[in-house]
């Protein structure tokens, strides 16, 4: 490692245009700097659920709150369809109040618990039909 390649602290690049990953030592600076922000702007506390994430953010929160899972179908934050940033759940921070409560609902879970439960129920009535039948006995329509 040579210190003295970007005194300046801006990244320099290779003899074939790559970026050089010996000079993230000179950016050292720069990443301090970036994690000090982040943690003065980002969330002070996450709890998780089974079926969502609550974050408390700090007072006065403005920009894009965004949480490191996924952007899939059945995402909702502040009670509407979740935004996307660069494929992982966002939406606005919000203009008062200093928390974001996000929750996951698989798609088809209503429908498939409504026809689940729908299943349940029509057992047990097609069992005691069928019992009912069979006391009766052979139907005679001959």
């Amino acid at each position: 490692m040579n210190p003295q390649r970007c005194p300046d602290c801006t990244p320099q690049r290779d003899g074939g245009g790559a970026f050089d990953p010996m000079d993230a030592c000179c950016r050292h600076a720069v990443q301090a700097s970036a994690v000090a922000g982040l943690k003065r702007t980002g969330a002070t506390a996450v709890h998780v659920t089974a079926d969502g994430i609550r974050a408390e953010l700090p007072p006065g929160s403005t920009g894009t709150v965004v949480i490191a899972a996924p952007r899939i179908a059945g995402w909702s934050c502040q009670g509407r369809p979740a935004d996307s940033y660069l494929g992982l759940v966002s939406t606005p921070a919000p203009a008062r109040g200093t928390s974001v409560d996000c929750t996951f609902r698989p798609p088809g879970l209503r429908a498939g618990a409504t026809v689940g439960a729908g299943a349940a129920l029509a057992l047990p009535v097609a069992g005691a039909w069928g019992a009912r039948r069979r006391r009766r006995g052979p139907a005679s329509g001959n």
